[in-house]
């Protein structure tokens, strides 16, 4: 996938050139409610740690 500042940016860019949105619908798909909105977020948190020095 081609980087795009607004619809593709690096940060949610995996090594691999997949999105992360993309991994967290295959993963939270069938899921519902806050159970979906939590395990969605832990998994953006988690894919985009090494980018953010650290931290």
């Amino acid at each position: 996938m081609k980087y795009d500042a607004v619809k593709h940016p690096k940060h949610y860019l995996l090594s691999d050139g997949t999105e992360v949105k993309d991994h967290i619908n295959s993963i939270v798909g069938e899921m519902l409610g806050r159970s979906a909105w939590k395990a969605a977020n832990v998994i953006k948190y988690v894919a985009r740690a090494d980018k953010k020095n650290g931290l």
